[in-house]
């Protein structure tokens, strides 16, 4: 049985339903795309027999076949159903008086496909193909190919998220305060100073990518083939997700060199193991490459807002 992507990808395939970007009433938003499928009832003979060979009913329309031969195939099929047994029933005998004491001779002849098109469609129905349209917006794609989809999955969206979200440098410097306060105001717990160390160069990463697609031309205003900005997508959001990634953005889109953010290495540290790196007073002591690095925890702080600080201005000008 195929997990519901694959069910959808095998649908998709099949019916080729129709893919676009869903704007709104207004034709400007930008809500996601949406997948219209048609009706079952409209769907050419030849889609309708390729659905039916996916479920593995193979019927040999407007064709005479054995009664026993018919017995097999609905048992092939491993179902026992209401619209199968109609299949059957609709079909005529056209040798009945040739073979009376012998079943296994009498011939069947399976109707033409217009004929049980209600009963076929009613099959399909009950399998689950779907029709009407489904949106990205409204969480209907969720099992949907990622190609069909504006957003992607959770990894994808960075680039719509600090587009429609950006971390404003006023904003960054109350939370990353906020954090620095926190961490002064915990006695002896080493491990939740240690998480809030890390939400700080967190929160610094997100400043720079915010930074970046700030200066990130609107694709959506540029660029008005829907695979073509998926594509995009793909690319920016992957380079967002890396220090390397972030600077050939940054020399591509906002001019100059962007700096490293200041202790990385410490940053890496906590983020690999957060149990490793020792408080001791005012200081965090943790190892790089087997040797001992301290460093005066308020002067991570202030090299991280002097860095973001920094980056205001260069890109403020």
């Amino acid at each position: 049985m195929d997990s519901d992507a694959d069910f959808i990808e095998n649908m998709m395939d099949i019916i080729n339903p129709y893919i676009d970007e869903d704007t709104g009433a207004s034709g400007d938003g930008a809500y996601g795309s949406y997948v219209e499928w048609p009706s079952l009832d409209t769907l050419d003979e030849t889609v309708l027999e390729e659905l039916l060979d996916y479920f593995e009913i193979d019927l040999p329309f407007g064709k005479d076949i054995g009664f026993t031969e018919a017995v097999r195939m609905v048992a092939r099929s491993g179902v026992i159903d209401s619209h199968i047994e109609v299949f059957f029933e609709k079909a005529a005998i056209v040798n009945d008086r040739s073979c009376r004491d012998d079943v296994s001779s009498i011939k069947l002849r399976i109707p033409e496909l217009p004929e049980i098109k209600e009963e076929v469609v009613g099959f399909l129905r009950e399998k689950g193909v779907p029709e009407g349209t489904f949106y990205e917006n409204g969480g209907e794609m969720n099992n949907y190919p990622e190609r069909t989809r504006c957003w992607g999955g959770a990894d994808d969206e960075d680039y719509r998220l600090y587009r429609e979200f950006g971390l404003e440098y006023e904003k960054y410097i109350a939370e990353i305060s906020d954090i620095e306060s926190k961490v002064d105001s915990l006695d002896d717990v080493d491990i939740a100073k240690k998480a809030l160390i890390l939400s700080a160069f967190i929160l610094t990463e997100s400043f720079v990518k915010s930074k970046i697609v700030n200066k990130i031309p609107d694709k959506d205003t540029n660029i008005l083939n829907l695979h073509f900005r998926r594509i995009i997508d793909k690319h920016i959001n992957a380079n967002l997700k890396n220090a390397d990634g972030r600077k050939g953005l940054f020399k591509e889109f906002c001019e100059g060199k962007l700096g490293k953010i200041p202790n990385v290495g410490l940053r890496n540290v906590l983020a690999h193991d957060i149990a490793i790196p020792e408080i001791r007073g005012g200081q965090i002591v943790f190892q790089i490459k087997g040797s001992d690095r301290d460093l005066d925890i308020c002067a991570v702080f202030s090299e991280l807002k002097d860095f973001a600080k920094k980056l205001e201005d260069a890109m403020s000008l």
